[in-house]
């Protein structure tokens, strides 16, 4: 399944879920991590943190691919007003490995 078929159809799953269970950043990059991990696409799961304007903290996942954020709803249209630099990387998975020496 193309990359991008993959994620409108987990969007689509998603929204149809009632609250609790409704659509979140971490679930969706989650479900496809693995869907996209599982037909060998090399994709990592960030999640991060950041102070919003007013202060308060605000967590989010997405995935990378190759260093640069992928499948990002509105990150490639330039309707994201935030940027994934502006959070805190704190878990990236699979886990990246430092080198000894």
């Amino acid at each position: 399944m193309p990359d991008i078929r993959a994620a409108a159809w987990v969007d689509r799953q998603l929204r149809r879920l009632p609250w609790p269970w409704h659509r979140t950043c971490l679930k969706r990059a989650v479900v496809l991590y693995h869907l996209l991990r599982r037909d060998g696409v090399p994709v990592e799961l960030r999640i991060g943190v950041r102070r919003d304007a007013n202060g308060l903290l605000a967590a989010h996942a997405w995935l990378t691919r190759e260093d640069h954020c992928y499948l990002e709803p509105g990150f490639q249209r330039g309707e994201r007003e935030d940027r994934m630099e502006d959070f805190t990387e704190i878990a990236c998975f699979p886990e990246q490995r430092q080198s000894a020496g």
